[in-house]
């Protein structure tokens, strides 16, 4: 007898384990057991609206639509943040001498296209719907940087228009709607106006590339800086960072204009640099009209 007592110490010691376990399990709010589920799946099946409910049965609809549309935000917010600095290395990469092949430029855009633009969105008194579009509009905005990038790293100049991204390697249908603001109803052909950089690839950071020509209903419009950043500004903001952007442009157009007028000259300029170069200048002549 004495020697069973320590065998069922181990077997009763056992049952108190899982049976303690088991109500921890039972207690735990259905969010934290989604987390957790969602941790331990791979990374493409916890971006999937149709993979929440799945991994969390007992738990409403309502609950379950609301993770999957959060896991999807984050997802492509994610995706936007780690793909961007990319782009930067292969304009830096690309501005050197070297060729660039068309597969690689349609391989990076449609990846773009595909996985998605900037989820960010502020809180605001905006309607659903209303929200939806500035998000879209933002998205689009995002996506327009990229071809800007690209186009440079291209042609060794940024365009003279935004009209000027619309070609067969960069945007053409149905890529063209990024090209078109959702709150936008005229019948323009873009809803964007565009900043050419004076400066090149030496513009600052907060240099205004592209912004939204009209106001959306909350009163702000998106704005897409030089370095890819797109924000929703209210009026007074956008219009006092656009005087002093205007101011600046007009400083620096006499010197760049001198600057590039020598650098045609240059006998070591291979044909496609001096035509890069001589586009660049009739492009900033006729800024300085």
């Amino acid at each position: 007898m004495n020697r069973l007592l320590p065998v069922l110490a181990l077997v009763v010691a056992f049952l108190a384990l899982v049976m303690a376990s088991m109500s921890f399990r039972r207690d735990r709010p259905q969010e934290r057991v989604a987390e957790e589920r969602a941790a331990a799946a791979p990374m493409g099946a916890a971006a999937g609206p149709a993979a929440v409910p799945a991994a969390v049965s007992g738990m409403s609809a309502e609950e379950a639509a609301r993770i999957a549309r959060e896991a999807v935000k984050t997802r492509e917010t994610e995706i936007v943040d780690r793909l961007w600095p990319r782009v930067q290395r292969m304009r830096e990469r690309w501005s050197r001498p070297e060729v660039v092949k068309p597969t690689t430029l349609d391989a990076l855009l449609g990846l773009l296209l595909e996985e998605g633009g900037d989820a960010q969105e502020e809180e605001t008194s905006q309607s659903p719907d209303d929200r939806k579009k500035t998000t879209e509009c933002r998205n689009d905005l995002k996506q327009i940087g990229v071809y800007f990038a690209l186009y440079e790293a291209k042609n060794r100049l940024y365009p003279a228009t935004i009209e000027d991204l619309k070609a067969p390697d960069l945007i053409s249908d149905p890529a063209a709607k990024v090209l078109k603001c959702p709150f936008d109803t005229s019948g323009d052909s873009t809803s964007f106006d565009y900043l050419h950089p004076i400066r090149g690839d030496a513009e600052p950071p907060d240099m205004i590339m592209a912004y939204d020509r009209h106001l959306h209903p909350d009163g702000r419009r998106c704005v897409l800086y030089f370095l890819g950043r797109v924000e929703a500004v209210n009026e007074s903001e956008f219009q006092k960072q656009l005087g002093e952007q205007i101011a600046r442009d007009r400083a620096n157009l006499p010197e760049e204009i001198v600057k590039v007028r020598a650098a045609v000259l240059d006998p070591a300029l291979t044909e496609k640099e001096k035509t890069a170069l001589t586009k660049r200048l009739a492009i900033l002549e006729r800024l300085s009209r």
